[in-house]
C-alpha cells in the first residue's frame, strides 16, 4: 500500500516513509540539500505501521510509529493540497482507522 499527501507519503511494500520539499514555501530560498526528499526506513510493528500526519496552513509534519521518526515541510500557499490518497500494491491492504481533527489554535497567553 502507498499511502500519498501532495508533500509526502507512505509506501508500504518498500518499508519507506517519504516527504517531497522541493516545491514546497521556501524551497527556492535554501540550499539543495533541504529540496532534496526525504526518505526514512519505516518498520512495521506487528505490521502494522501508524502514522500521525498534522497538516496546516503552513506545514505538513508525519510522525511515524509515534516518536520513532518525524518528517515535515513547509506548504505556505499550496491551498490546493487537500487531499490524502491511499493505493493497495499487489495485495490487500487495510487501514484499520482514519481520524480526521480539526486543528484549534491555542490563544496566546499573555505575561505582565
Amino acid at each position: 500500500m502507498r499511502l500519498k499527501l501532495k508533500a509526502g507519503g507512505t509506501h508500504f511494500a518498500t518499508e519507506t516513509a517519504f516527504i517531497v520539499r522541493d516545491h514546497d514555501a521556501i524551497a527556492d530560498k535554501l540550499t539543495e540539500v533541504y529540496r532534496h526528499g526525504r526518505t526514512i526506513r519505516v518498520r512495521p510493528r506487528d505490521g502494522v505501521v501508524d502514522l500521525d500526519i498534522i497538516v496546516d496552513r503552513t506545514s505538513v509534519e508525519m510522525f511515524v510509529n509515534g516518536d520513532e521518526h518525524a518528517l515535515s515541510a513547509v506548504v505556505s500557499g499550496a491551498n490546493d493540497a487537500n487531499g490524502i490518497t491511499a493505493e493497495a500494491f499487489d495485495g490487500l491492504a487495510v487501514i484499520r482507522s482514519i481520524t480526521v481533527v480539526p486543528l484549534t489554535p491555542t490563544p496566546p497567553v499573555r505575561r505582565s
